[in-house]
C-alpha cells in the first residue's frame, strides 16, 4: 500500500466507520507493543522464537534469503517451501 492508498483509507475511515478507525488504532498499538523481531530468522512475531523456525517440520538443510518479513509471508502463503528463512 502506497501513502495515497493509506490516506484514501485513512479517510474514508474518518468518514465512513470511525469505530472501524478505532479498532485499526488499537491492533495498531496493540502491535507496536508487542511484535519485534525473531531471534534466528528476524522475520516478525510476539515470540523470541517465531513458530516457523519453532518448528520441527522444516529441512534446516535448506535456507532460503529474503530481504523483508513481507517477502518471508509471501513465501510461506505459497507452503511450497518447507526449508527455512532469514530476512
Amino acid at each position: 500500500m502506497g501513502v495515497k492508498s493509506a490516506q484514501r483509507m485513512a479517510f474514508h475511515m474518518l468518514q465512513h466507520d470511525r469505530e472501524g478507525a478505532h479498532v485499526l488504532s488499537r491492533a495498531l498499538e496493540q502491535a507496536a507493543s508487542h511484535v519485534r523481531h525473531c531471534s534466528e530468522c528476524h522475520t516478525f512475531t510476539e515470540d523470541e522464537v517465531c513458530a516457523t523456525c519453532r518448528s520441527l517440520q522444516r529441512d534446516r538443510a535448506k535456507l532460503c534469503v529474503v530481504e523483508t518479513p513481507a517477502d518471508q509471508a509471501a513465501i510461506e502463503r505459497t507452503q511450497a517451501f518447507r526449508g527455512c528463512t532469514s530476512c
